[in-house]
């Protein structure tokens, strides 16, 4: 029990971390478009400039958010194979129980 709610608030914490980001993110691109509009009356390569800054910024932040993800997958897949083989008859049964729902379910 306590290794579920371990991992539901690893979850949470996670989902937060990327949230963050994300407005980091939403920041930045809001940030950089308001110097775009104040700079109106600049030559185009200060903007083309601006405008790779923020692409190479997204990508890095993408990446970084992409990485998180990729670990709560392989940590959240640990799990599952740790569960499977310490409760191996309790899988089998739920395995089967929603075998038989889905095929209730299909012939409807």
């Amino acid at each position: 029990m306590s290794s579920t709610l371990n991992r539901s608030s690893e979850h949470n914490s996670t989902q937060q971390d990327l949230q963050k980001q994300i407005d980091t993110i939403n920041e930045s691109l809001q940030q950089i478009s308001n110097a775009m509009l104040q700079d109106q009356g600049s030559p185009q390569p200060q903007w083309s400039e601006r405008a790779k800054q923020a692409a190479n910024h997204v990508a890095a932040k993408s990446h970084e958010a992409a990485a998180v993800i990729g670990e709560q997958a392989h940590t959240l897949d640990d799990a599952v194979v740790n569960q499977l083989r310490s409760k191996p008859y309790l899988s089998l049964g739920i395995a089967a129980g929603v075998g038989f729902v889905l095929a209730q379910l299909s012939r409807k």
